[in-house]
């Protein structure tokens, strides 16, 4: 039978951390870091790979092992730097698209 591939979603972050960058995986506990930006999520998605290459080499323990959340403060770091985000995306879309500015309102339609 054909292996088929499933879509893995991997949460993580990465900040600069003195003169390199920290590159943190909060749902398989993993951290790497680089030079740069990218040296790091390279050494990310190196880490991510060996990880799941020895979970797959031991199928009894894949359940055990996956996920292996990271501890709570690097999870809560990942909700607070997604919450920033999003607020600052939100605070850009009021900012270029005001309802105030453009006389947009909600209405009630009724159909009869």
């Amino acid at each position: 039978m054909p292996q088929t591939k499933l879509p893995l979603r991997i949460r993580g972050y990465m900040k600069p951390e003195g003169d390199h960058y920290v590159s943190v995986c909060i749902d398989l506990n993993l951290v790497t870091e680089g030079d740069t930006d990218k040296e790091a999520m390279e050494a990310m998605v190196d880490a991510i790979k060996i990880y799941l290459s020895y979970i797959s080499d031991q199928p009894e323990e894949f359940n055990k092992r996956i996920p292996r959340k990271a501890p709570l403060e690097f999870r809560f770091t990942y909700h607070l730097i997604k919450l920033t985000v999003r607020i600052s995306k939100f605070i850009h879309w009021w900012k270029e698209y005001s309802l105030f500015e453009r006389k947009l309102y909600p209405v009630k339609i009724r159909l009869v």
